[in-house]
């Protein structure tokens, strides 16, 4: 038996609690992999990013939307979210969509309600998808001295982080259409 086996496994059952919460029906599931599919052709993914070390263990959720149409065919880019400015940041030159964002108060004010340690947006395969890293539904375990501890995700939270995406998914398409048309 593996040393961490009974830490890992504790870690999976604290992975599908959470998960459950955002009340998704699955499409594909593995160990700490998690994917839904919605009628609108968009998709939510959960995972836990594991962090490996001697003595510890840190497992963070990953929680992903991939928003299903992307009428855009300007080159791939990436904005992230900076918490000490609180505002959206591109990786590399600015662009429409991060001047955008940045105009939407109701948008800033859904990301300041959960505790996260990453936000980004960026395009993957021809959609956008963001990807967000919270602290709550996150577990750690250190050997020593010995310590394990789950954050318990809040309904609360977990309405957030769908008002997030939902949010963003909104702002986008309604901003490519306006630039269509």
């Amino acid at each position: 038996m593996k040393f961490f086996g009974g830490i890992h496994e504790r870690a999976h059952k604290y992975f599908l609690m959470t998960v459950k919460m955002f009340q998704l029906k699955s499409t594909k599931e593995s160990d700490f992999e998690y994917h839904s599919e919605e009628a609108n052709d968009s998709t939510w993914r959960f995972k836990f990013l594991i962090n490996r070390n001697f003595i510890s263990r840190v497992y963070k959720l990953s929680v992903s939307y991939e928003i299903s149409e992307s009428s855009d065919n300007s080159s791939p880019e990436t904005i992230s979210w900076n918490f000490l400015k609180k505002e959206w940041q591109p990786k590399g030159q600015s662009t429409s969509y991060c001047q955008l964002l940045n105009q939407h108060k109701q948008l800033k004010k859904i990301v300041q309600a959960v505790d996260y340690e990453s936000i980004e947006i960026g395009q993957v395969g021809g959609k956008y998808q963001i990807t967000m890293v919270p602290i709550p539904g996150s577990y750690v375990f250190i050997l020593l001295p010995p310590l394990q501890y789950f954050v318990k995700m809040k309904n609360e939270e977990m309405i957030k982080i769908k008002e997030l995406a939902y949010k963003v998914q909104e702002t986008i398409i309604d901003y490519q259409k306006k630039t269509a048309g």
